[in-house]
């Protein structure tokens, strides 16, 4: 039996749909029995989250709680979730909402462009499965959260100017989901602004100033929360990733180069769902899509184009939604040739992305058991066998900072800023790894351990630049044998020398 919008409305059936997402949530939950991530700045989000209600974090000393999280809205929110359930359940509650929120605003945006129910659920359904976005829903970040905005911004701005003056709330609050997301505020404002100009410019200052007020409103709980408590009001973690990585101080070629390889590999991971793409370009959304899409590839281009390709494209996903949309309005279009064929070309993207969802579960999966078995092994030996005092080094601030008690410094810097002063003098002037930055850092810090994954040593030579400074390095877990991650202990050079002597 068809359901259809004369025996109930558009809000109606996607709260249905809505409900019908959440079942497949609630049987991951089961599925996990304890709520773990497949990414260490998932548990990051906890360490914020938790440093947060305590009123100061007890690892990073004097680092401010919301330091090194991408996302304050998503911090908060689950902030005040954790105040009934364990963190880890909330962080995976809030998850499993931007999930459900953005499948159901996928079948919500289908129906408005006039898509008939199926084609509707179609739509939703490839929401979910395109790529790997499933993995990007539960990774514990803001991933879902952050797309599931985007479909609904799009929804509300349907139309250049919406319904109601207060939609322009959400524009505020977009780069407080995802920093990147000022940029489709600006251009939703801007897309309205134009439209007022051209059917009422009588009005025109009036009614824009009433929409600026409005966006104002939607960011400023949350700036003026940071801006009381000490916390940056604009999130670093994208400037202490740039500089540490110092792929933004490469020429413009190779960088426009490196970033559209990426891109044209995650392109090919979504699949057939990428054709969404091209409609989205054709369909009422086309200048929300391509200055949305230019602005986001153009700054991790110029800044950070690796970035593009970090944790199976994670940052990539932000676009996804565009896609969603072009599909959404094909499905309802006019011309019934476009409108069927529209139906095969879904029906067909939706078996290729079943089809590839078997890969998107393997790497969910191996990214939990790192979690749960590489992870908390080197941060429960920490725990147990470095004195409480000692200060300990780490690349990888999540899931240490969540077990014992010893003070941590962060080399990257998304948890302890002063390590941006040296990536500053000295990693970004030389475009890669410079010993001095880690010499710097560990010196600084008094650090008297390290712990490191070995591809990443591989890559930024944290011990080889150490030991290159007069360093002397042991690895002090070596009886667990062959992980992925190790700890070293550290002895600087001053007392290295009088070792020898």
């Amino acid at each position: 039996m068809n359901i259809d919008t004369a025996r109930l409305g558009q809000g109606a059936q996607t709260a249905i749909v809505g409900l019908v997402c959440a079942i497949p949530v609630i049987a991951l939950a089961v599925y996990l029995r304890t709520p773990d991530f497949p990414m260490d700045d998932a548990y990051i989000v906890q360490h914020s989250v938790e440093s947060l209600r305590a009123g100061a974090d007890s690892r990073f000393i004097g680092t401010p709680p919301l330091v090194g999280a991408t996302s304050p809205s998503q911090v908060l929110l689950i902030t005040a979730l954790s105040v009934v359930l364990p963190t880890a359940w909330a962080q995976f509650i809030i998850s499993g909402l931007g999930a459900i929120l953005y499948a159901s605003g996928a079948f919500h945006l289908a129906k408005r462009f006039g898509a008939r129910t199926l084609p509707a659920a179609g739509v939703a359904l490839l929401s979910i499965l395109a790529g790997m976005s499933v993995y990007h829903f539960f990774n514990g970040l803001e991933t879902g959260l952050a797309m599931a905005a985007i479909m609904w911004s799009l929804i509300l701005f349907f139309d250049p100017v919406p319904l109601r003056r207060w939609h322009f709330a959400l524009l505020g609050l977009l780069p407080y989901i995802r920093p990147e997301l000022a940029a489709l505020s600006l251009i939703l404002f801007a897309r309205a602004a134009l439209h007022e100009w051209t059917a009422n410019r009588a009005g025109f200052i009036q009614s824009m100033a009433m929409s600026a007020a409005w966006s104002v409103a939607g960011a400023a709980p949350i700036a003026l929360f940071l801006l009381a408590s000490g916390q940056p009001i604009i999130p670093n973690t994208v400037s202490a990733k740039a500089l540490f990585f110092a792929e933004g101080c490469k020429p413009l070629l190779a960088k426009g180069q490196f970033a559209a390889s990426i891109l044209f590999d995650g392109v090919g991971i979504v699949g057939l769902a990428a054709l969404g793409f091209i409609a989205a370009v054709m369909s009422r959304f086309r200048w929300v899509a391509v200055g949305f899409f230019a602005a986001v590839f153009a700054a991790y281009t110029l800044t950070l184009p690796g970035a593009l390709a970090h944790n199976h494209h994670r940052y990539l996903y932000i676009l996804i939604p565009l896609a969603i949309a072009g599909w959404a309005s094909l499905t309802g279009a006019q011309d019934r040739r476009m409108r069927l064929g529209a139906w095969a070309g879904l029906g067909l993207a939706l078996v290729v992305s079943a089809v590839g969802f078997a890969t998107t579960w393997s790497l969910y999966n191996r990214g939990l058991n790192i979690s749960r078995v590489e992870l908390r092994g080197v941060a429960e030996w920490v725990r147990d066998n470095v004195p409480e005092t000692a200060t300990v080094l780490v690349h990888d601030a999540g899931y240490v900072s969540e077990v014992g008690g010893q003070p941590l410094v962060d080399i990257v810097g998304l948890k302890t800023l002063s390590s941006i002063e040296a990536h500053r003098a000295f990693t970004w002037p030389t475009c890669g790894p410079d010993a001095r930055a880690i010499d710097m850092i560990a010196s600084r810090a008094g650090a008297s351990y390290m712990v490191v994954l070995k591809d990443w040593d591989n890559i930024f030579h944290f011990t080889s630049g150490l030991e290159s400074r007069g360093w002397t390095l042991v690895r002090a877990d070596a009886a667990r044998g062959e992980t992925m991650y190790e700890v070293y202990r550290l002895t600087p050079p001053s007392q290295s020398a009088s070792l020898v002597r």
